[in-house]
């Protein structure tokens, strides 16, 4: 049985063709060494759960996406407040969206997977030790079970 291998693979395959994306991780996010600038933008995922279905597999996923949050020392806009938050935003959620089209109509969908239901989106700031922003991505992938008693 290589349903769970393949879809790391798959994921982490998609992630990587991402302009926006520069270093991939995997499992508990406190794990990883977060204080290297030099990862950034960084897109880390796990798996959550997993239901078994006969005939298929249901994951339960979470991805970050997410990049440094510059700061000007100039204070010039209070819109903005000088820092590239919404920079970070637009383009890691550009990452998002590149990767639930890759489940809906891409080489994801083509290899088999399936998005089951309706993904959720969370936005959030400064969550970590360096000062970032990015989304927490939570859907679950319904993977054809390989698995075969023979």
């Amino acid at each position: 049985m290589k349903t769970f291998y393949s879809l790391l693979d798959n994921i982490k395959a998609t992630l990587e063709a991402n302009p926006f994306v520069n270093t991939i991780t995997y499992g508990d996010i406190f794990d990883v060494d977060k204080d290297k600038h030099t990862m950034y933008p960084l897109s880390h995922f796990l798996v959550n759960s997993a239901n078994y279905n006969g005939a298929t597999w249901t994951f339960d996923l979470s991805v970050i996406c997410m990049d440094i949050v510059d700061v000007s020392k100039v204070r010039l806009d209070e819109f903005t407040k000088n820092t590239n938050e919404h920079d970070v935003f637009n383009t890691q959620l550009n990452v998002i969206n590149d990767l639930l089209d890759n489940l809906r109509k891409g080489s994801l969908a083509d290899a088999g997977y399936q998005i089951n239901g309706t993904p959720s989106v969370e936005a959030f700031v400064d969550r970590f030790a360096d000062e970032v922003a990015g989304w927490t991505l939570t859907m679950q992938i319904d993977v054809r079970n390989d698995y075969s008693l023979c």
